[in-house]
């Protein structure tokens, strides 16, 4: 019996893909340049952070805390008023510098950099507490840029969601729209549901996406909880809904960097007066 034999193909050069150039592939040299693309093409992408199990645990405590604390005041200054439980706990980086260090993460601020430049603030930090069987508001589809529904080249605002616990399905890790961040309408029904995927990742990730990304909390079936902690970078031209310098009682306002990215040099003042003295002070720190 003959042996087979592998065919051969015939042609005058190697085959190539026509259409790109030397100027018509991204070509990334660095890994934060591949995390660049990705946001850039998929709306996100996934990097770790430099956690060990001992300060994870720390963080989910003090996160629980935090929360108390911010219940615990809510009802004291409006007694009679319903319940004010929502499983969520804002501004921690003014009650825990463990969490200012986490906003102020290196790696996060340079990808930042890469889509909204050099000036940026710190809109909101919020700590998430995803209970078991528990749908709320943020199991509704939404931007992190809320009641904002256009889109921008480029971004105008990037967010940072880092995981203190696995992010599964069975933990209702967050469930994003691959691409949704390219489109101002929210996709059809169809779409929806064949493109809607879950971010698996393990506790010490960060999911760091566009801002303008079409996302939800999952439904957690599990018997934990999944708690995690989101950051929205903006242009100063989004204004925190509280005010981040008053909050931090002006701690932290002689540091050039974290005066700028904690809002300092954004702030509304009530006169022109106090504005001019602000810029004065704003160039006198960055001397």
């Amino acid at each position: 019996m003959a042996q087979a034999t592998e065919p051969k193909v015939s042609g005058r050069r190697p085959l190539r893909t026509y259409y790109i150039g030397p100027d018509g592939q991204t070509i990334n040299k660095t890994e934060e340049d591949r995390i660049v693309e990705e946001i850039q093409r998929n709306g996100y992408s996934i990097i770790k952070y430099n956690v060990d199990e001992e300060e994870l645990e720390y963080l989910r405590n003090s996160l629980e805390n935090i929360y108390k604390i911010q219940m615990d005041e809510a009802r004291e200054a409006n007694p009679g008023c319903p319940e004010y439980d929502d499983d969520h706990a804002q501004v921690l980086l003014a009650y825990d510098k463990h969490f200012l260090d986490m906003a102020m993460n290196p790696d996060v601020l340079n990808i930042v950099r890469r889509f909204v430049g050099e000036y940026f603030i710190v809109r909101w930090q919020t700590g998430i507490i995803n209970r078991p069987n528990i749908q709320d508001d943020a199991t509704a589809w939404h931007r992190d840029l809320v009641h904002q529904h256009y889109i921008s080249t480029p971004p105008l605002s990037i967010s940072a969601l880092y995981c203190l616990d696995d992010f599964s399905p069975e933990t209702g890790g967050t469930q994003i729209l691959t691409g949704s961040h390219l489109h101002e309408k929210f996709p059809s029904k169809e779409y929806e549901e064949k493109f809607t995927d879950t971010v698996t990742a393990p506790a010490g990730s960060i999911v760091v996406f566009d801002a303008m990304m079409f996302h939800r909390a999952g439904l957690n079936t599990s018997s934990n909880l999944r708690r995690a902690v989101s950051h929205v970078y903006t242009v100063p031209i989004f204004k925190s809904p509280v005010s981040i310098p008053k909050m931090l009682k002006d701690k932290y306002k002689d540091d050039p960097q974290l005066r700028e990215i904690l809002g300092y040099n954004s702030e509304m003042v009530d006169d022109v007066s106090e504005w001019r003295r602000r810029e004065y002070l704003k160039d006198a720190y960055s001397e």
